[in-house]
């Protein structure tokens, strides 16, 4: 846990997980619980890692990385959009500039679905010589 002070008011910013059972699974759910107990609105708590994909009008658009499910219009005229990489994920986040809207880079289309980002491999580490492949 992380404090800060806002004003005079010191909050935190806290990392809760539950187990939850999801259509007969257990499964580990973080919540990001952020701010002052007092200012938290606990109906308005989404999951850190969905295991699905969401319907865009639930994504948060608080400026956290997501993956959108990005749809071009020429997806309807092709036989597989998939394949043809007409309808694709691409990672993005809301921004409030310019009266606000999605920003990521790759295809053009419009997001119709989100998900939450997964989360880096427990065991990756950093290169340590010259060669990338």
């Amino acid at each position: 846990m992380s404090t800060f002070k806002e004003g005079d008011r010191v909050c935190s910013i806290e990392m809760a997980t539950v187990t939850a059972v999801i259509d007969d699974e257990s499964c580990e759910i973080a919540w990001d619980i952020s701010g002052c107990a007092s200012d938290v609105d606990f109906d308005r708590l989404r999951p850190a890692a969905a295991a699905e994909w969401q319907p865009i009008d639930t994504a948060p658009k608080d400026g956290t990385k997501v993956l959108l499910w990005m749809v071009h219009r020429n997806a309807a005229y092709s036989p597989d959009p998939i394949g043809e990489g007409w309808a694709a994920p691409v990672t993005a986040k809301w921004i409030d500039h310019n009266g606000g809207g999605w920003t990521w880079h790759g295809m053009l289309g419009r997001p119709t679905h989100w998900m939450a980002l997964p989360a880096a491999p427990k065991d990756w580490k950093p290169f340590t010589d010259e060669v990338h492949g």
